[in-house]
């Protein structure tokens, strides 16, 4: 069963030191959560590392989602191509 809250985001601009994200590079995608207008994120998602939970309004500032099936889609369109 697929988690329904689960999101890649592509990190559009790096979070400063100060604002607690660290480890976020520019144009580096990444793997969390959605939930209740939450964000939980982490660099090294599933590894056991601490998770963020961050608002809409700061995810929004430095990260963009991407849509978890755009893998999924390739797969069918090749599969129409065989």
């Amino acid at each position: 069963m697929t988690d329904k809250f689960k999101i890649r985001f592509e990190c559009v601009k790096a979070p400063k030191p100060f604002v607690g994200l660290n480890g976020y590079e520019q144009g580096s995608v990444y793997q969390g959560r959605k939930y209740n207008g939450m964000y939980e994120i982490s660099v090294k998602w599933g590894n056991g590392e601490q998770t963020k939970l961050i608002e809409r309004k700061l995810f929004s500032e430095f990260f963009q989602e991407i849509d978890v099936n755009e893998d999924n889609k390739d797969k069918r369109n090749m599969s129409l191509c065989v």
